[in-house]
């Protein structure tokens, strides 16, 4: 793998701890389910928008 440098990005001790309870929010499953939940969603619609199901002037 390659070395990437070190980025120092100066914050306060709020942000620091509030970037900390985020990074311990989002692990590994949570991402997964996240991704799943996005693809279906993506996926129902291109679904709708080829089987012209969907139609952008909907309401118009």
């Amino acid at each position: 793998m390659a070395d990437y440098p070190e980025i120092n990005v100066p914050v306060t001790e709020a942000e620091a701890k509030q970037l900390e309870e985020r990074d311990l929010w989002w692990t590994g499953p949570r991402l997964v389910a996240l991704l799943l939940v996005t693809m279906s969603i993506v996926l129902t619609v291109l679904y709708l928008a080829a089987s012209a199901s969907f139609d952008p002037s909907m309401g118009q």
